[in-house]
């Protein structure tokens, strides 16, 4: 079972380059979104993730695409993109 992501944000987790993924889960008929060195929070990943549950989670940024998913850091939701 999966641990759910609390939006409590401890800021002792500022950002890790060591960071390593821990934890997967099985998913069926969601939006999912392959990518590859992508960053998030110092670190540099590689993988599939679930989309957020928001109306539009494709984006641009400072002319990057970018996508909300869910990925807890340290089992937080990051408090900025």
């Amino acid at each position: 079972m999966a641990t759910e992501i609390t939006t409590e944000w401890n800021s002792k987790y500022d950002t890790n380059p060591h960071a390593k993924l821990v934890e997967f889960r099985y998913v069926v008929d969601v939006l999912t979104v392959h990518v590859t060195n992508a960053h998030l929070r110092g670190s540099d990943i590689t993988g599939y993730f679930e989309g957020a549950d928001i109306s539009t989670p494709f984006d641009s940024y400072a002319d990057r695409q970018r996508v909300q998913v869910k990925a807890g850091w340290f089992g937080m939701k990051p408090k900025s993109s």
